[in-house]
């Protein structure tokens, strides 16, 4: 049965004599007949202005881990607004929503930022000037924000346009971006242990960091293969090179520590800081010396500014969730989520309906194997 979508389309109408292509985001827009304009949320659903109800599976890109409306969220969030909205100085929320963040993850320090973009940004800034290097290593399909740096051979470039794996062609995602910023970005095939070794071996020098998601988010939550984050580990103790984990979309959704303790699979003794957006700085040396290129005698070597990183609500929001993910009896929605995805895997007509990887991320492709890269 065909859905009413009169109201929905007079917003997008309206939208779009405000918006360019009447959205925010890029990805917000589905084409002309199919952009939705959705009204309000309730647990895992959505509805637009028409009132159609559907099921949220996206969950604003991640970050509504509980759900529309959850009454202890809303509670918290409405008597934090009351005591002020955000402060150009520290308050005693930041400092316990910090806390808590350190006991989920066992992480050293804490720094927060605005969002995926701004921490992963501040995170390789914070890898230059720590090894006085410039370049940096990503790999094919991540994503890792909407600067210039990171928006090359993203999940938007045509794999065939990007060149042999042994000799990989960046590919940048947007027009507008500068041809010489992509002279600072080595971008290489996701699970390719032996070509990350070439690279690593023979451009070390000018290598500050490199930038990964311990499974990528944007593509159908692609698995690393055994050995492929160990390797990478090893490689950056030895030629000083900072390992930028990038948990934006996996922290919290795949375990409580984030995808490198799910399950043990990819556990090793590290120190690393962490952005509320979620961003792990990984480093053998240990996280004060990283911490020694942010402040040092009171001075600001390098720069990590933000106006409302501390902001109240979003405190208030993190801090409720971060409680209820570790209560007894309801501390393992991670589970839960992977026994619900799990539940997708169908056999129709000789094509698998496949989910890869933990099922918190509920990644769907339509092939007999798990994609790779």
């Amino acid at each position: 049965m065909a859905l009413t979508r009169t109201r929905t389309q007079e917003l997008f109408q309206r939208a779009k004599r405000v918006f360019p292509y009447g959205v925010n985001s890029n990805f917000r827009y589905w084409g002309e007949e199919d952009t939705n304009v959705f009204v309000r949320g309730e647990r895992c659903y959505v509805f637009d202005a028409d009132e159609n109800r559907y099921i949220d599976y996206r969950l604003g890109f991640g970050p509504v881990i509980l759900g529309h409306g959850y009454p202890a969220v809303v509670e918290r969030v409405t008597t934090a607004i009351k005591d002020g909205s955000v402060f150009a100085a520290t308050h005693p929320l930041e400092i316990s929503v910090g806390e808590r963040i350190k006991r989920l993850t066992g992480l050293d320090k804490v720094r927060y930022a605005n969002s995926g973009t701004e921490a992963t940004m501040h995170a390789l800034r914070i890898a230059r000037a720590y090894t006085n290097r410039e370049k940096f290593i990503k790999f094919e399909g991540t994503y890792h924000g909407m600067y210039d740096y990171a928006l090359f051979s993203t999940t938007i470039g045509q794999a065939r346009s990007m060149g042999s794996r042994r000799s990989p062609i960046r590919i940048a995602s947007s027009s507008g971006i500068p041809y010489g910023v992509g002279e600072y970005v080595f971008t290489l095939p996701y699970n390719d242990i032996d070509q990350l070794r070439r690279t690593v071996k023979g451009r070390w020098g000018e290598i500050a960091a490199i930038m990964v998601e311990p499974l990528m988010g944007n593509n159908a939550s692609v698995m690393p293969v055994p050995g492929f984050l160990e390797v990478m580990r090893e490689l950056c103790t030895e030629y000083g090179i900072v390992l930028i984990i990038d948990e934006v979309k996996t922290g919290f959704r795949i375990a409580n520590g984030g995808a490198l303790r799910f399950k043990g699979a990819f556990t090793w003794n590290t120190t690393y800081t962490l952005g509320s957006s979620g961003v792990r700085i990984n480093n053998d040396s240990g996280n004060a010396r990283l911490d020694g290129t942010i402040t040092s005698s009171g001075q600001n070597y390098d720069l990590i500014f933000g106006g409302s990183g501390n902001l109240r609500l979003n405190l208030g929001s993190i801090n409720v969730a971060g409680g209820t993910i570790t209560k007894d009896g309801t501390g393992n929605i991670q589970a839960e989520a992977s026994w619900t995805a799990g539940a997708l895997i169908v056999n129709d007509g000789g094509f698998i309906i496949r989910q890869n990887g933990p099922g918190a991320a509920i990644p769907i492709t339509f092939n007999a194997g798990s994609p790779m890269s």
